[in-house]
């Protein structure tokens, strides 16, 4: 779904040395695409209020950091993914008012582990997490 919004033209020894916080960066944007397309798609004549709505359920922090554990218990992501996802956790630091400390590091990783699949341009694992998550 994500393949077409551009190339980053990375080497792939680039994308290790990637900062954790930096994926979480690009990983935010990108998991918000597949939020409104999945809200989108299931309200298509709803109005814009009602689609953010919707839509802040599945990106806010406990969401995200749920999400992320459900994906570990269930072997969706291997060890390597989820030590992104536990180095990106490590990485956060300020939570928002709306959340604890616990959810916004998880949901920091969640949103690198995102990021990093999208630099390895590994499409169809973001697209099964998506579908997922989305479920």
């Amino acid at each position: 779904m994500v393949e077409n919004i551009g190339d980053l033209a990375l080497s792939q020894d680039d994308v290790n040395c990637i900062n954790t916080l930096a994926l979480a960066y690009i990983g935010d944007c990108i998991w918000e695409i597949y939020v409104r397309n999945y809200v989108l798609a299931k309200n298509k004549f709803a109005k814009v209020n009602k689609l953010h709505l919707l839509s802040t359920k599945h990106v806010k922090a406990k969401a995200q950091a749920d999400m992320v554990k459900t994906l570990k218990e269930n072997n969706i992501i291997d060890e390597n993914m989820w030590d992104i996802v536990l180095r990106g956790r490590n990485s956060a630091t300020n939570p928002p008012k709306n959340a604890n400390v616990q959810e916004y590091n998880y949901a920091t990783g969640f949103e690198a582990l995102i990021g990093y699949l999208y630099i390895k341009k590994n499409y169809s694992k973001l697209d099964e997490i998506a579908q997922f998550c989305l479920k």
